[in-house]
């Protein structure tokens, strides 16, 4: 049994599957293994694989299209490892990645999540972007702050090439035999495990690359392309269980809502304490309904300017003035801004929330 399990679920991406995988075996601590579960692909992912001359390589394949929970708890359920990090066949790992994990296990073994930083590519304009910390070195994080980060809909980039967890943990948390389910199978993994976790260790050290293709699942859940939108949705349906408060059937943040519900019906206990921020919720879908309805102001929706407008008429006062006088505007400047300029916004925002994450 191996330290550590690289878990890469796939399909259709051999052209970047590759540098995924070498990332992997490259890591300067070597105990590990690599965990590859193909999910029904129709390209030359298994002959590209089978080249790989690396006993350390687990490779699998459905021959039927599943959705991506089942193939993300294929590929966990395949897996040996003590710590496990699941990446995106697109991702990029950096070599000291698990060794710096390993230093840390060294002198604390009771750690079972580890967050890091991750520089981002985007290859559709070649372009890195990094989001500088100053923590390099792991250390314990407060997880209570973390949860409310994420009750209260700040950014937490926790997505989980960035993430490491145990699997004693992990198996602690499964729900009917499942690690992974809902809209977003990764977040609710994550949270879940963060608030199960016994001592949760954070680093601002870039420990990956996260990658943007115009195959990425980010992408199609931030499209103004309302097919794109369905295809991600048709593979991680939003509950009919969950009552939403602002029905969409398409929206990003109805699929975070019903994560967060989820947490709080799986881990009363653990999550009791907190609530769902339901101001700033209005707020997002708000931002979301613009960016469809104005197609990211370089267009019109005539369907989403309609559901923009009710949406107005079913949110609080307050919320609708703040979301007039602030976030549409502000949503509009953003669509407009020269790139270089609305990278340092980014940065900017991204550092103001981090400091105010507990308001």
């Amino acid at each position: 049994m191996s330290l550590f399990s690289i878990l890469i679920p796939t399909r259709n991406r051999s052209e970047y599957l590759k540098y995924a995988v070498d990332s992997a075996l490259l890591q300067t601590f070597r105990d590990l293994e690599v965990v590859i579960s193909d999910n029904a692909s129709e390209d030359n992912t298994r002959e590209l694989v089978e080249k790989i001359n690396d006993a350390r390589i687990k490779y699998s394949r459905v021959e039927q299209f599943v959705s991506v929970a089942e193939n993300f708890n294929n590929v966990f359920r395949k897996s040996s490892g003590e710590y496990f990090i699941l990446m995106g066949d697109d991702d990029y790992l950096m070599p000291y990645y698990l060794e710096e994990i390993y230093k840390c296990l060294r002198k604390s073994s009771d750690v079972d999540v580890f967050l890091s930083n991750t520089a981002e590519f985007d290859y559709r304009i070649n372009k890195l972007s990094i989001y500088q910390g100053t923590n390099f070195s792991f250390r314990e994080e407060d997880k209570g702050k973390i949860i409310k980060q994420y009750f209260n809909f700040i950014a937490v980039p926790h997505n989980s090439t960035m993430s490491c967890f145990s699997k004693k943990l992990a198996k602690e948390t499964t729900f009917d035999g499942k690690l992974y389910g809902g809209p977003f199978p990764d977040y609710l993994a994550n949270f879940s495990m963060i608030v199960k976790a016994n001592r949760v260790f954070k680093t601002d050290l870039i420990t990956n690359i996260t990658t943007i293709t115009k195959k990425s699942l980010c992408v199609k859940q931030f499209s103004t392309n309302i097919n794109e939108r369905k295809d991600i949705f048709y593979q991680a349906p939003l509950l009919k269980s969950i009552t939403l408060p602002i029905v969409g059937e398409y929206l990003h943040i109805n699929g975070f809502y019903q994560t967060l519900t989820l947490l709080q019906s799986r881990f009363p206990a653990e999550t009791g304490s907190f609530k769902i921020n339901k101001r700033r919720y209005y707020e997002a879908v708000g931002r979301e309904f613009v960016a469809l309805a104005f197609q990211d102001f370089k267009g019109f929706d005539l369907v989403y300017f309609k559901r923009l407008v009710s949406f107005c008429f079913k949110i609080p006062f307050s919320v609708f003035l703040t979301f007039i006088i602030f976030h549409f505007p502000a949503r509009l400047l953003y669509g407009i801004m020269p790139e270089k300029i609305r990278d340092k916004v980014v940065n900017l925002y991204l550092k103001m929330v981090r400091r105010n994450a507990i308001s």
